[in-house]
Order: C-alpha cells, then sequence, then structure tokens
C-alpha cells in the first residue's frame, strides 16, 4: 500500500482524521511506520474509536472562563489567560480537588507559580493536571532524575517534553562545541589531574599535602563553581576538607590562593576544545546555565524545586516562558552540598498548596505536622481520612531508615545476624567505596574518598576523628575497629540486589526521598543530632519529616524522638555559631597563664554522616588517640 499521508505531520494527521473520518484506516496505516510518542497515542485514540467519528475539537463557547485566584503578578513569563475546556475533569481517574483546581486556575492564569506540596499530596498527578489543561502548549517537565523523567513520558501529555536537566542541558550545549564523546561524558580523578599536571608536594606550613590532595582539592573547587549560579569561578569554591582542615590560618590563605590558580586553569582546560581535560555532566550543565538559552516551551515545570541546583535554576530564572516551580520547602535536604531552595528564593509568584498527603493517614499526618509547626510552617498537614496509618513505638517493619552510613552497615549486619537477606536502596556502591579505602588505609596507602581525604594510613584516621573536624566519621571509624574490615565486606556482598527479594529493606533517609513503603521504621542514629546546647538543626529536622513520611500503614518511631524534634529546633545558622564558638574555645592551650576555660564535653553537631555511639562501641583503650599527635596533625601546635 502506498503512503498516502507520509508528508503529513502528526498533528496534521489529527486534523485530517476529524474532517474526513472514512480516511482513519489510511491514518492508521501511516501511523504503523513512526516511532514517536505523538504517533503511537494518536494511532491508540483512533483505534478506540471503532469506527465512530472523532469527537470535535471544542468550540469558544463551550469553553469555561478561567476563576482567577488572588495571587501576586510574577515579573516574567507572564502569558495571557487561557481557557479550560468544559471537559477537563473528564479526563482524569479521579475527580481534582479544590486544592488543585486553585493550582489549575493559577496555572491558566499564565502567572510565574509555586506549588508548595506536602509528602504524598499528589505533586505528580497535579503536574500531569496542568500539562493536560493546555493540550496545544509545549511544555517541558524537569525531573529530578532519570527514573521518574522515563516514568512521567507514558503518563503526561504528548505535547510535554519530560527530561532530567542533564538530558536538557546536553540537547541545548552538545550543537554549540564540537566536543568528542569522551570529552563530554569522562570524568577526571585526582590521580590523573596528578599525573597529567605532575603537580608536587604542597607544604603547608609544618603539614606537607601530596600532589594527589592538591589535584582533589582543585577539581573539588571547579566542582563546586559548576554547581554554582556563579559565571566565573571564585576562590570561595575553594573547599578545604580532610587533613587541610586543620593546618595553620596562615597557610589555609596561601592553599587557598594556590588551588584557586589551578582551578581556574582546570576550568579552562575542560571548555578548550583543543584540550583533551573532560568535562564531564557537571561540566556541560554549567555550559547550560553560561550560555543563558532560551527554551522553546509555553510553560516548565520544575520538580523538586526544593533541592535545585543554583546552575539550573539560573537558567529557569532567564526564561521567558511561564515557570511553575514545585516541591515541598521542609523536603530540602541537600543543602551541605550546594543546593538550593527555589521555594523560598523565587519571589513575586502566586502560590498553590497541597496539604492532603494521599500516602499515610491522620495518625501520621498529626505527628509528622508537629514537626513542620516547628519548622514556622502555618498551613495544616493533613492524612488520607481512607487510611488509618499507625504511629507506634516498636513492631516489625520491612523497611528502615537510617540518617548514617554508619548505621546503614550496623543495620546490614544486623540483619544478616538474624537471618534475613537485605537489600540496600541505591545499591552498595558508596558502602563499597568506603571499605576499597579502608583496606587501603589499614595497608599504609593512601585512599581515594572523599571523606578518607589526605590520609596514608589507618592510624591519622584513628587520630582525626578525636577532633570536631572528624566527628563525622567517629562512627564508622569505630565501627570498622570493632567489626572488622572483614565482615563488613561480607555483610556488604551479601546483600540483595533486588527489593523483591530481599526479607528486609535498608535505606539512608537521603536515597530513600520520593519513595514509600508500607511499613517503615526509623533507626536510632536520628537521635544523634543535637548541638551542645541540646538543640536540633532544621535541616535535620527536614531530613526527620522526610524519613517519617515515608511510611505507609505503619511507621516505628520512638515518641520522645518525635517530641525531641517538634519543641527543640534552632536555625542552621544559630547551630554553627555555636559550633564555632566551641572550636575556639577548645583550641586554646591551657599553657596561656591568662586563659583557663574548661572543654565542655563534645557532642555531635548534626553534620551529614554524623552520629552518637553506645559505649559498647568506642575506640578500645589501644586504638584511642595520642593527643600531642592529633595536636600535631590539627595545627594547634
Amino acid at each position: 500500500m502506498s503512503r498516502k499521508f507520509s508528508s503529513f505531520g502528526t498533528t496534521n494527521l489529527e486534523s485530517r482524521a476529524r474532517e474526513h473520518p472514512a480516511d482513519i484506516p489510511e491514518i492508521l496505516e501511516e501511523l504503523q511506520h513512526r516511532k514517536s510518542k505523538a504517533a503511537r497515542q494518536l494511532a491508540d485514540r483512533l483505534l478506540q474509536l471503532k469506527g465512530r467519528p472523532f469527537p470535535p475539537e471544542p468550540k469558544q463557547e463551550d469553553l469555561l472562563n478561567v476563576s482567577i485566584s488572588p495571587g501576586s503578578q510574577g515579573d516574567s513569563g507572564e502569558k495571557a489567560n487561557r481557557a479550560r475546556p468544559a471537559d477537563w475533569q473528564t479526563r482524569f481517574q479521579f475527580p481534582p480537588t479544590p486544592e488543585q483546581e486553585r493550582a489549575v486556575d493559577l496555572f491558566l492564569s499564565g502567572r510565574t507559580m509555586k506549588i508548595s506540596a506536602f509528602a504524598g499530596a499528589g505533586k505528580t498527578s497535579t503536574l500531569k493536571l496542568l500539562a493536560a489543561t493546555a493540550p496545544n502548549e509545549r511544555g517541558l517537565y524537569l525531573a529530578f532524575n532519570k527514573a521518574i523523567a522515563d516514568e512521567a513520558k507514558s503518563t503526561f501529555s504528548s505535547r510535554t517534553d519530560c527530561r532530567t536537566t542533564h538530558s536538557a542541558a546536553l540537547r541545548d550545549v552538545r550543537p554549540r562545541y564540537a566536543f568528542s564523546k569522551d570529552k563530554w561524558f569522562n570524568s577526571l580523578n585526582a590521580r590523573q589531574l596528578s599525573s597529567i599536571w605532575e603537580l608536587k608536594r604542597y607544604n603547608a606550613g609544618p603539614t606537607a599535602l601530596e600532589p594527589d590532595m592538591v589535584a582533589f582539592l582543585i577539581i573539588r573547587a571547579v566542582r563546586a563553581f559548576m554547581q554554582s549560579g556563579e559565571p566565573c569561578l571564585l576562590a570561595s569554591h575553594v573547599q578545604l576538607m580532610g587533613k587541610a582542615l586543620g593546618i595553620i590560618p596562615s597557610a589555609k590563605v596561601a592553599l587557598t590562593e594556590y588551588v584557586f590558580g589551578h582551578a581556574q586553569r582546570l576550568w579552562s582546560q575542560m571548555i578548550s576544545q583543543g584540550s583533551e581535560m573532560p568535562l564531564g555532566h557537571d561540566g556541560y550543565l554549567k555550559l547550560w546555565s553560561l550560555i543563558e538559552p532560551k527554551l522553546a516551551y509555553d510553560f516548565i515545570l520544575l520538580d523538586e524545586a526544593q533541592d535545585t541546583n543554583p546552575a539550573v535554576l539560573s537558567v529557569m530564572k532567564q526564561q521567558d516562558c511561564q515557570m511553575i516551580y514545585v516541591g515541598d520547602k521542609h523536603q530540602q535536604i541537600y543543602e551541605w552540598r550546594g543546593a538550593e531552595n527555589a521555594m523560598e528564593t523565587i519571589e513575586n509568584a502566586a502560590e498553590a498548596h497541597l496539604t492532603m498527603s494521599f500516602r499515610f493517614g491522620p495518625e501520621l499526618a498529626n505527628e509528622a505536622g508537629r514537626i513542620l509547626k516547628a519548622l514556622a510552617e502555618t498551613n495544616v498537614l493533613l492524612g488520607n481520612p481512607a487510611l488509618q496509618t499507625r504511629v507506634v513505638p516498636s513492631g516489625p517493619s520491612r523497611t528502615v531508615l537510617t540518617r548514617t552510613n554508619s548505621m546503614l552497615f550496623r543495620e546490614v549486619m544486623d540483619a544478616l545476624g538474624e537471618g534475613k537477606l537485605p537489600h540496600v536502596v541505591g545499591g552498595t556502591k558508596d558502602m563499597i567505596a568506603l571499605l576499597r579505602d579502608v583496606d587501603r588505609l589499614q595497608q599504609g596507602e593512601s585512599g581515594s574518598h572523599p571523606d578518607f581525604f589526605g590520609f596514608y594510613n589507618w592510624r591519622e584516621v584513628e587520630d582525626f576523628v578525636a577532633g570536631p573536624e572528624g566527628e563525622h566519621l567517629l562512627a564508622f571509624v569505630n565501627l570498622v575497629n570493632q567489626m572488622g574490615r572483614g565482615a563488613l565486606w561480607r555483610a556488604v556482598l551479601a546483600a540483595a540486589p533486588d527489593e523483591a527479594d530481599a526479607d528486609i529493606i535498608l535505606s539512608t533517609a537521603h536515597k530513600a526521598k520520593g519513595r514509600e513503603w508500607t511499613s517503615v521504621r526509623l533507626a536510632d542514629d536520628f537521635s544523634s543530632v543535637k548541638s551542645e546546647s541540646g538543640r536540633i538543626p532544621y535541616s535535620e529536622a527536614r531530613l526527620f519529616y522526610v524519613a517519617m513520611t515515608r511510611a505507609q500503614e505503619t511507621l516505628v518511631v520512638d515518641p520522645v524522638l518525635v517530641t525531641a524534634f517538634a519543641s527543640n529546633l534552632a536555625p542552621d545558622a544559630d547551630i554553627a555559631k555555636e559550633k564555632a564558638v566551641s572550636h575556639r574555645a577548645e583550641t586554646v592551650t591551657a599553657s596561656d597563664p591568662q586563659v583557663s576555660i574548661a572543654k565542655p564535653p563534645r557532642t555531635n553537631i548534626g553534620t551529614p554522616g554524623a552520629m552518637k555511639l553506645s559505649p559498647a562501641l568506642s575506640l578500645p583503650k589501644s586504638k584511642q588517640p595520642r593527643s600531642p599527635r592529633r595536636k600535631r596533625i590539627l595545627g594547634i601546635f
């Protein structure tokens, strides 16, 4: 059969089917030769007609006027009011809630807007609703990861492009640069850079940094720049860590200047066509922000806006189309790696709220609501009245969420000890990387993991964790010394690769974001986040809120812990100030006759990865750090 309509686009084929129903068999034949999503969807619609005429497009007189809710006008991305089709509610499996209708009204008004959605409050279904109410417009949905983007492609309207931010960036940037595949996608590690540039040992006062250490700091500075919203690399992007934190102040200044100069050189080579230095994924994302692209869409839906990469956010702020920022400001849990909370920083935007969770019932909503109230949230989290989610202090649970990787290791070992096969959400790659560096360090070799930056044997790590800069590693070091790296290796390698095959599911709270399970237990390490004054940082409360709202039927959590989080919070800035004062007090030497300060006991401040251990997990006396040596490493003397 000849392809009568081979020159027709999918939109023209749809119009032809409406105007000439007799041509539908030939149109279906033509659609069989096409692989696009729009073609497949049109074919499905035509097949469902079963000989009936194609429904006509709604006429102007059949359209409802938009009810515009009060709200601020955005200063960019404004469009003329859209009309809402009379049959819009019939397009969805469930009737929209009043809050969703409010969101639709704001969307149809063409305003820049924010949708603040509590945990499980139907965020994704609301976004699909918005896209479907503008079926003739081009939309872009930017998902948090590839799995979410792939799922969205099969459920969003055909004219909504569903991508990750990296996918969108590469599509726009790649035609502008004649880079090789290796330059686009390869990554660079410290040892490679050290070898390529033939870096030398750097003397930072009394402390010597090996070439690999220096290279690591250079790469880290460039990465911080790539993830930022800054148009150029700054000295503030240099981030000292590990052993480098312990050098004397004057040496820190000189080291920062040295690393900054080499970071500028590295970025210049990364974006140079004449250099083979790889750019990598963060690199082309940064290039995307620097070229200031104008995206050819009528509207953009930015998901998980509370944890937005600043480079991505700078692109979004440049757009002339309607912007819809979607997220929950209380689920921001990646600020420690530079993420920006667009739900708080975007101004002059109308706002809609989704406050009722479809994931869990009123009992859990009330408990999570206590945390939200402590975080100064004025809206009330409502639970689904059709669900009876229990909050209990103890009991069995198939899923366990931990705050730290150290506790994750312990839960894996405990599960195996009970004869249960565990599965680790997100895989065991991170755990294996940590253990590989333990092997290297205990054999007197340098590690490559960021947590072990600058150390060349295990004893140095043990010394380091005795000080305030190393508190985040204390729990893991204690676990290794108590259990032995061999036992930890066997436990990690025994984990089930697939969740369906496991008896118990284990995850950190960070990896659990966006997920849900029937029953969830929160591990004991959430109780270890108080500062020296007994206050809990806001950032830790947000992580706790994310963790407790993953449960559908049962949440196992200590009620005392919930009360502590609900009643004893302090802004992160206040906790940081408190920590700085405490650190200064600890570094005052007792030899000064004018100073007499009693050192307060060390407690964890709540840095990512920190945890408080029971006496049973403390270092044995033979492994206790030697004070004079520790002070020399930290640069106190």
